[in-house]
Order: structure tokens, then sequence, then C-alpha cells
């Protein structure tokens, strides 16, 4: 996981563009490109943010794995 913090407003940017696109294809159930966005917010990230979008990544490629049944 990376640790660095934002330095500009385009990091910050950046991390808000990922995050939507990520939170938007979970909704969809489309975890492949959840999880692919989730990585590349996690690079433009600030530390908090950077633990909250490995943990989402990673429920990502679970649910790639092993989907919920239902």
């Amino acid at each position: 996981m990376t640790t660095k913090k934002p330095t500009s407003i385009e990091d910050k940017a950046r991390y808000r563009h990922w995050s939507e696109i990520a939170s938007d294809a979970e909704k969809q159930g489309d975890y492949r490109t959840a999880a692919e966005a989730w990585n590349s917010a996690m690079h433009c990230a600030n530390l908090k943010n950077q633990e909250w979008c490995a943990g989402r990544r990673e429920f990502c490629e679970r649910m790639i794995k092993r989907p919920f049944r239902g």
C-alpha cells in the first residue's frame, strides 16, 4: 500500500474521481471495475483513505472469486 499524503488539489480530485467510479461499479455489481478503481483511488488518497480503499478493493476481489449466494 502506498503511504504518501496528497500534496495537491489534483490528487484530491483524482481520489474523488476514482472513488466515485469504484462506488458506482460496486452498486452495479461490477466488482472487477470497482477493484481496479479502488486501487487507482488508493494511489492518490490520504493515509486514512488509503486503508479504506485497500479494504474496499479486497472486498471486491473476494466478490469476484466468491460472490454472496442468496
